[in-house]
């Protein structure tokens, strides 16, 4: 597999999504404030990070360039039970095929309520040239609405 350099790259940042409605009583599912969550550094500057990316969709975060083909990642959402899922296309210049991605992340102890690095894995992917089990690292800063990311 070939080596990729990444550069840093500004992303577009926004929140968004419903709510799920509140189950009925007595109903078996479990309610929406019995969210699973992960296991993140417990220090109160990490939570404060996990918090504000987990609040966000990023948007349109370039993920590679495969020789030619560029995968974008439409829309991005970290969780907080230590999972993330995307959705998007890779551009073979005139050919856009639509795919989706999910896996799992961690992340190190943050420096600032903004700025903490972070490591994805893909469990399940049908982008072309992207393989489940391919790991990414980099330093997520978050700047009022958007991201900046530093791969590693």
């Amino acid at each position: 597999m070939a080596s990729v350099l990444f550069l840093a790259l500004p992303l577009i940042v926004g929140c968004g999504g419903k709510k799920p409605a509140p189950a009925a009583a007595g109903d078996s599912k479990p309610s929406a404030s019995a969210k699973k969550t992960g296991t993140y550094p417990t220090d109160a500057t990490s939570q404060g990070f996990l918090s504000a990316l987990t609040s966000m969709t990023v948007h349109n975060f370039l993920a590679v360039d495969n020789g030619g083909a560029t995968v974008v990642l439409s829309t991005l959402n970290f969780t907080a039970d230590n999972e993330w899922s995307a959705s998007g296309y890779v551009d073979a210049g005139d050919e856009r095929m639509e795919c989706t991605e999910h896996g799992t992340w961690t992340m190190e102890a943050a420096t600032s309520n903004s700025s903490a690095t972070i490591s994805w894995v893909i469990g399940t992917t049908d982008c072309a040239g992207r393989e489940p089990g391919t790991s990414t690292r980099a330093k997520i800063d978050i700047v009022g609405d958007d991201i900046e990311v530093a791969f590693r």
